[in-house]
């Protein structure tokens, strides 16, 4: 809502008005429910037409996926001032860091298992019941992937990872599965409860880690989980997915199978995508890639070429300045 303030200002200045859009307000929290009386939805109605007028009046406005540029461009703007620039991870910063030389894989006692990392905020956006449903199947079933063998079942996989995983590989493996939740939110206390609750032994939980220990921090997991409300797709980004290529991990993204981060996953064939609800098809998905750790490595080195070649601080930067560039030397 910043630019509602900010484009009167530039108007009487003369400047020059470009927008970064990380979500869409008031609509996402309107989605979340956050503030459901009468005054807020005709605060909110007015906050939008506010916000639009704002966005008709820039330059340009950046979104951060290409779903969030069709919402934007329904709300009247012109396509030519909607510029998509997706966020990105610091490949200096974050990077693949073996697990037998990762002291905090080390110092939380990961050792020997397989480890189904969550790294960030897991907010109100967020799903987390098919993960807990997921946790609860995998301690049943205590890791058998032969309970979900059905030849009607659905594979999670793309068509090359499937290739690979049905290949009598070396490196087969059963370890168990671990889960692992680094940081807070509004979820985080709520998963938290439900695994005392539900009396879940294979999950543990930690704070948010020094920005210098990120690396490491990443690099703990085998897999990362990533997850976005489907009504949410094209108001917001699960921007935490960047990290994890940069991390050399497979992502298993819960949402929208249509929207921006299952496309990218499925593009690059550096991940998986898991329809919210599906809770057998993500413990599921895990036990296959839990068991073939060449399949899990091939998409763990394809996530961070992925980071390298697309996503990587240096093309956002590259991005912005041809953008800036633009701008200012229009009249």
């Amino acid at each position: 809502m910043l630019s509602a303030l900010v484009y009167p200002i530039c108007a009487l200045r003369g400047a020059k008005l470009v927008n970064w859009l990380q979500d869409l307000f008031p609509e996402a929290a309107s989605v979340l429910k956050v503030g459901r009386s009468w005054a807020s939805k005709l605060a909110f109605a007015v906050l939008g037409r506010l916000r639009n007028r704002s966005l008709c009046w820039a330059r340009a406005n950046v979104v951060i996926g290409n779903h969030m540029a069709r919402r934007v461009e329904q709300l009247g703007v012109d396509p030519m001032c909607i510029v998509t620039i997706p966020n990105w991870a610091n490949g200096k910063l974050v990077y693949p860091v073996p697990h037998q030389v990762n002291s905090l894989r080390h110092e939380w006692n990961l050792q020997d298992r397989f480890v189904v990392a969550y790294s960030g905020n897991l907010g109100r956006a967020h799903d987390y019941q098919t993960i807990l449903e997921a946790i609860g199947i995998v301690e049943r079933e205590r890791l058998s992937a032969a309970a979900f063998t059905n030849e009607q079942d659905q594979s999670y996989l793309t068509s090359d990872s499937t290739a690979l995983a049905t290949n009598p590989v070396e490196g087969k493996t059963r370890k168990p599965i671990l889960w692992l939740f680094i940081g807070s939110g509004a979820n985080y206390s709520k998963l938290q409860q439900e695994v005392v609750k539900h009396k879940l032994t294979s999950v543990v939980f930690r704070g948010y880690q020094p920005r210098e220990c990120l690396a490491e921090s990443l690099s703990c997991a085998d897999v990362h989980l990533a997850t976005l409300r489907p009504e949410m797709e094209g108001l917001s980004v699960p921007s935490k997915v960047y990290g994890s290529l940069a991390s050399g991990r497979p992502v298993v993204f819960i949402g929208d199978r249509g929207g921006d981060t299952a496309g990218m996953l499925r593009r690059h064939n550096c991940g998986i995508s898991i329809d919210q609800g599906d809770g057998a098809g993500l413990a599921r998905a895990l036990i296959e890639l839990a068991e073939n750790t060449a399949l899990t490595n091939e998409m763990g080195r394809k996530s961070r070429q992925v980071l390298d070649k697309h996503f990587e601080l240096r093309h956002a930067v590259a991005r912005w300045q041809t953008l800036l560039n633009k701008v200012a030397a229009e009249p």
